[in-house]
């Protein structure tokens, strides 16, 4: 007997789909390359599971392995994690007649069987089939005459030997005209009891029986384990076997049934590049079997945009905070819009203690809620600041949307924009109150836009202007009676101003509690906040490229929110050049409207998707070449695809297990409410200044703040 003197073994992960064809393709190029040596395989069983190794003469580790993945691509080798595990028991395989060939049509089948016996291993079990290949055959031609196999010695002693059958000649010719090995096929297993020892190694033996063909038998001899635990060559191979006949003896999953023991085709696992590993807002790991390999969003890539879709539960709002949190640890502004306050609320309670003093808390319940006035004209630029207001409102109005309704907004907005001390509430007032309007506008100088406007308002009828201005007013008046917003949106000089997310890297959370203050109500507030972005971010132009620090924007069911002035898919290119990340969630693609899903298809280079629904699944595999709907559908929760900008590269879609969000470390009710103590203001004193300033009298809060619809009251 003689040993290989140092054999290196390397755990195989076949790619799916691996095709029988692929297998012998593979064994024949190994048979023509007689530099690789001796090489062994083996597959094993253990706990329901089917691993693939080989085992690789220490000299030509590198070449073997190059060869097995550039034969089938996708094949990945790894050092096995652990161990190989000593047998109890061990047989080696012998065929009678060996001279014909074991069937090359029931392939399919043997590996079925052969696999079926190999995943029956539980916890303490192993079973194991190990096929060494020593050295390799050519292909040859049959002679003219040929004996027929079967005959005894005695026969050719007696020089009366019977010719092969046609049938014969046919099975001989088959194995001559391919490649081969001899080689050694050996069976081996472990478990608790003597008897459940051979039992599992005799169901492995069956099993590739199923390859015997007519004349043939393969026979199972005693072994000695140690020959099998040290993959020892014999003094003498026991087969001769074509690349055809030791396709389906190898313990390859290939073929294109479900074979028990191996993971299911779908999902696909695929395996990322290597320039896509990140160090920095880590998200996932790769679920490709064998690959250690941290994956997310880097910040070179995130002003690329990102875009999540996920239903609920699949895992989204856990990768959201991992994102999130990273940019807080790492001094970044932060927004987080935020429709139901569990996000925010998580956000809080991760709030490193050097970066407590950075947080906005903006929710309009709260008795001393942060101020947003999206008048004020931070980017001095009037124009764009009511463009985008504007924007924002008819994002939220589209479905009664009109000429009229834009006309008066307008001109309103840009009147507003161009007033000290103006807030949003002013807008039912400045357009249905003469003298309150006179005022306002007196020291705007614009003839021929807004001043041209509003003379030509003022020279209507009353019932004129009541028919111009009912429908912005019915639309107005319906939300800013709303005491929640009132109080966010009635402070004219606010304590927290916008721009300090860009310019002191704030890290505002906009808690909208979309059952609390109404889905209506709610909208308005994170629209109008969107809104105001714009020319915020654009006014990031007059610093140099290197002082832009990244700003990360985040927007749950994006859908309701986003609301920016123009084309969005613009706006992205804009928001990307000013170092800006937009990062969009929803749960399906039947929420967004068609143009904000065309701009986020074509222009949000960062994707995630996790496990969805047929009509997703479609959409989003057409965008990702090498996945099928069936991946899509079938993801398991925490798991998903992605694909994203890594190292000024894309990564392509790769899968991956999604992390969980970083543990707890503040108290969220503390960092909230010192939000409230530096940047709130009592919702009391902002309804009084709003009757001092509009000159009327409102009602007390508490009789307004009640849950009534909003929109019109059926007659």
């Amino acid at each position: 007997m003689k040993k290989i003197p140092s054999i290196v073994w390397r755990e195989v992960h076949w790619p799916s789909p691996f095709t029988v064809e692929q297998a012998i393709g593979l064994l024949t190029r190994l048979a023509t390359d007689p530099e690789s040596g001796t090489v062994t395989f083996e597959a094993r069983g253990h706990a329901g599971r089917v691993r693939s190794l080989v085992g690789i003469n220490s000299r030509h580790t590198r070449t073997v392995s190059r060869l097995i993945r550039s034969q089938v691509d996708g094949t990945r080798l790894v050092t096995p994690p652990a161990e190989r595990r000593p047998t109890g028991w061990a047989q080696s395989l012998t065929m009678a007649h060996p001279r014909l060939s074991l069937s090359t049509e029931r392939i399919e089948g043997t590996i079925r069987s052969v696999f079926a016996a190999l995943a029956s291993a539980g916890e303490n079990d192993e079973v194991v089939l190990q096929v060494l290949l020593g050295e390799r055959l050519g292909p040859s031609l049959l002679p003219r005459t040929v004996a027929d196999p079967r005959d005894g010695w005695l026969s050719h002693l007696l020089g009366q030997p019977e010719p092969a059958s046609a049938e014969l000649r046919a099975s001989l010719r088959a194995r001559a005209a391919q490649h081969g090995f001899r080689c050694v096929v050996r069976v081996g297993a472990s478990a608790p009891t003597p008897t459940q020892t051979q039992a599992l190694a005799r169901a492995l033996f069956g099993g590739l029986r199923v390859a015997e063909a007519a004349g043939t038998r393969l026979h199972a001899h005693v072994e000695r384990t140690v020959r099998l635990d040290a993959a020892s060559r014999p003094c003498q191979y026991p087969l001769k076997l074509s690349v055809s006949e030791l396709a389906g003896l190898m313990g390859w999953p290939a073929g294109t049934a479900p074979l028990r023991g191996v993971p299911a085709a779908h999902p696909r696992k695929i395996v990322p590049p290597k320039h896509a590993k990140v160090t920095d807002r880590v998200i996932a790991v790769s679920d490709a079997p064998g690959v250690d390999m941290t994956l997310g969003i880097s910040a070179d890539g995130a002003p690329f945009h990102t875009v999540l879709t996920a239903p609920t539960g699949a895992g989204k709002s856990e990768t959201l905070l991992r994102l999130i949190t990273a940019d807080i640890r790492a001094g970044r502004g932060v927004l987080v819009i935020d429709p139901k306050n569990d996000l925010v609320r998580a956000v809080l309670a991760r709030i490193p203690e050097s970066r407590r003093d950075d947080v906005v808390v903006i929710d309009p319940t709260d008795p001393q809620p942060v101020g947003v006035n999206p008048l004020i004209d931070e980017a001095q630029n009037p124009e764009l600041l009511a463009e985008s207001l504007l924007a924002a409102m008819k994002s939220i109005w589209e479905a009664s949307w009109g000429v009229r309704s834009e006309e008066v907004l307008s001109a309103a907005l840009l009147a507003l924009t161009r007033t000290k001390g103006a807030n949003l509430l002013w807008l039912p007032t400045l357009l249905s109150d003469r003298p309150f309007r006179q005022r306002t506008l007196q020291n705007i100088d614009d003839p021929f836009g807004v001043e041209a406007f509003f003379a030509r308002y003022d020279q209507m009828t009353p019932q004129a202007q009541a028919q111009i201005i009912g429908p912005a007013l019915t639309k107005l008046r319906q939300f800013l009676i709303r005491p929640g917003l009132r109080a966010v949106l009635g402070q004219s000089a606010p304590k927290f101003t916008f721009s300090e997310l860009f310019t002191k890297q704030r890290i505002v959370l906009v808690s909208l509690s979309k059952g609390t203050v109404g889905a209506e109500s709610a909208r308005l507030l994170g629209s109008v906040i969107t809104g105001m972005l714009m020319p915020l971010i654009l006014q990031r132009s007059s610093l140099p490229p290197e002082k832009r620090s990244l700003v990360g924007i985040y927007i749950d069911e994006v859908q309701d929110y986003l609301a920016l002035p123009g084309d969005l898919a613009a706006a992205y290119a804009q928001a990307r050049g000013m170092n800006v990340a937009f990062t969009a969630a929803h749960q399906f693609r039947a929420q967004i409207p068609a143009p904000m899903l065309a701009a986020f298809d074509a222009n949000a280079r960062n994707k995630i998707a996790w496990g969805m629904n047929a009509s997703d699944a479609s959409d989003i595999a057409k965008m990702a070449p090498g996945l099928v709907i069936e991946d899509l559908m079938l993801l398991p929760r925490f798991h998903a695809y992605m694909t994203s900008v890594a190292n000024g590269e894309s990564t392509g879609w790769i899968s991956a297990r999604m992390l969980a969000a970083d543990p707890e470390c503040s108290n969220p009710a503390e960092i909230k409410a010192a939000s409230a103590q530096r940047y709130g203001v009592p919702a009391t004193a902002t309804d009084a200044q709003v009757r001092r300033m509009l000159q009327f009298r409102t009602p007390r809060a508490d009789a307004l703040d009640t849950p009534g619809p909003i929109g019109r009251r059926p007659r």
